[in-house]
């Protein structure tokens, strides 16, 4: 069940008030991500997820059902909240963790894309969109990168020319020589986008997973989306599963 299911199945979401609205999405929001607890932010992204009104003072709506003999939520350290043991047992009977399972949009680019290819590639690939629907955009360029560096390497095994890309021990180039190696190869003929959009995709993969100062935002990751897809069509293509 994803987001928009969930809300669906919730009896008059729409028609509930405020705070039962952030009960119901910190429920959903510690089932996804199978945690115990939420913050505020957590919340605060379920809700601009679904392009839905966020709720005026989410931080008193939760302080005020955190306090009484018979508390909804516990209040833990840093503005971090949990559900109280009735709660959760009483949204599991409602719903069900096992029944929550996060499902990828469409939003960095289809999962389609990798059907008829391979479980290992989908896996990567369903972690980059997902961790991109969260907000997770560090962790989304670690999978693309991962995901690029793979389908290189993949292509150069489908001509049997593997041997060009590894050193006398045997390893894979890292990815940069990867790239040039790829983008160079008289085998195939690649296509503008994908010479123009791979070296900028890399780079910014490398600067969100070794700068220590950078955090990734989504901007920058929807300024290179179109060139992403390309990429991956291409290469998914020249390898023909």
């Amino acid at each position: 069940m994803n987001i928009s299911s969930y809300i669906d199945s919730v009896d008059g979401f729409s028609s509930k008030n405020n705070t039962d609205k952030v009960i119901y999405m910190a429920y959903f929001f510690m089932a996804v991500n199978n945690t115990k607890t939420f913050s505020i932010e957590d919340v605060e992204g379920c809700f601009e997820d679904e392009h839905l009104k966020l709720p005026n003072h989410i931080q008193q709506l939760l302080h005020s059902k955190s306090i009484g003999k018979t508390p909804v939520l516990i209040k833990k350290n840093n503005g971090i909240y949990a559900l109280s043991r009735d709660t959760n047992k009483k949204f599991d009977s409602m719903f069900g963790i096992e029944n929550i399972s996060v499902i990828p949009s469409t939003n960095l680019f289809p999962i389609e894309l990798f059907n008829n290819t391979r479980g290992y590639l989908e896996s990567v690939a369903k972690q980059a969109i997902v961790c991109y629907d969260y907000g997770l955009y560090d962790a989304s360029l670690v999978m693309i990168r991962k995901l690029l560096e793979t389908l290189i390497i993949e292509a150069f095994e489908k001509f049997n020319k593997s041997s060009e890309i590894q050193n006398k021990e045997g390893h894979f180039y890292m990815l940069s020589d990867l790239i040039g190696k790829f983008l160079n190869h008289s085998d195939w003929n690649i296509g503008r986008n994908t010479k123009l959009g791979l070296p900028k995709i890399k780079k910014l993969a490398d600067v969100s997973a070794h700068n220590r100062r950078f955090v990734a935002k989504k901007p920058d990751i929807d300024n290179v989306k179109s060139e992403l897809r390309f990429t991956i069509e291409e290469l998914i293509h020249l390898i023909d599963y």
